[in-house]
């Protein structure tokens, strides 16, 4: 397993989601939940493309002491928007202006609350990011810790 993986369980490329094939893209989310779920941890879902430059450089820092630990039970789960494709995302109401965004998920492996976006992050350093992280983890659990 990478460092990449060992900081969240596993940065999880989700497949594609095409016209033909939408059902799939869904139920591997809905999966991806059960099998978080069954681990005790929680699934977050990034939306994610590789001309993001902002959400590269997010990935790398995945393997920094500070982000393994406020996403040691997190299991995040990439779609790349271009793959899925705009329309697809919104009707399945994942709602998002700007990538990278993040979203928790719900049992059936829809969006559960608002998303977090890069612009809560005052800068892209661990420190930063992972305070993010930390209070959008927080937001519907209240004291559990992450």
């Amino acid at each position: 397993m990478s460092n990449q993986q060992n900081a969240c369980r596993a940065l999880i490329q989700m497949p594609r989601h095409t016209k033909c094939s939408g059902v799939i893209g869904y139920y591997a989310l809905k999966i991806e939940v059960e099998r978080a779920t069954n681990d005790g941890r929680q699934a977050i879902v990034m939306m994610d493309a590789e001309w993001c430059g902002i959400c590269q450089r997010f990935k790398r820092l995945l393997t920094h002491p500070r982000l393994k630990k406020v996403l040691g039970k997190v299991n995040l789960l990439a779609v790349d928007v271009d793959e899925w494709g705009p329309q697809a995302l919104r009707d399945g109401g994942f709602d998002f202006r700007k990538i990278p965004a993040f979203f928790q998920l719900t049992g059936p492996g829809g969006p559960k609350g608002k998303p977090m976006t890069s612009a809560s992050w005052k800068n892209l350093s661990p420190e930063h990011v992972a305070q993010s992280f930390k209070t959008f983890l927080n937001r519907s659990h209240g004291d559990e810790a992450f």
